[in-house]
């Protein structure tokens, strides 16, 4: 039989459980507490979110290789680039961009580079226009890339506005060592990093 004085006090520390924020206890102080059953109850509730050796998977949008053929989330088309058609006229310009992002491929064992891809997402202005060229130029770790789209001339080439969200894949030339690079596409600048993980 357990002393009355222990009862008492196991009885008090459990209702003090529920006026303690959960943060504030340790798994093993509520274990002391008297408190076993309701850790148990908690613990399905919390699986692994606090285990620093668990890893999540990218977002697909964050992972070399990864491609959506035809439309992906958002509606938006994957494009290429795409020949002229003979015979017409054209005018180029600048692609309108909304974001890019540089993916490099997981580092194997013994790589000391490996090679990158930019994803770059953007709104073309009417079904008229298409991709043309993305030309790179690199200079150690500075990329300078023109992405044009042309825009037919001429008799019969005038488009009604519509809006269609784009993503283009651009592989790199080359291959990258871990490190910092500036990456300038169209006039604009954009960081990146590479990481060995």
């Amino acid at each position: 039989m357990v002393p009355p004085r222990a009862l008492s006090f196991r009885s008090h520390a459990t209702a003090a459980v529920f006026a303690v924020p959960p943060q504030k206890l340790s798994a093993w102080r509520l274990l002391a507490l008297g408190a076993g059953p309701l850790l148990l109850l908690a613990l399905p509730l919390t699986g692994c979110a606090g285990s620093e050796g668990a890893r999540e998977k990218p977002p697909p949008d964050q992972r070399y290789g990864h491609r959506y053929e035809g439309e992906g989330p958002a509606g938006r088309q994957t494009l290429r680039l795409t020949e002229p058609e003979p015979g017409r006229a054209y005018n180029r310009f600048p692609v309108p961009v909304d974001s890019v992002v540089a993916r490099a491929a997981p580092f194997k064992e013994g790589a000391e580079r490996v090679p990158v891809e930019l994803l770059i997402k953007g709104v073309l202005p009417n079904r008229c226009l298409s991709l043309a060229e993305a030309q790179t130029e690199r200079d150690g770790r500075f990329l300078n890339v023109a992405f044009r789209m042309r825009w037919p001339t001429g008799p019969g080439a005038g488009c009604a506005r519509y809006e269609r969200p784009y993503r283009f894949y651009l592989p790199l030339e080359g291959r990258y060592e871990p490190g910092d690079y500036t990456l300038k596409l169209n006039g604009a600048v954009y960081p990146f990093s590479i990481r060995r993980e």
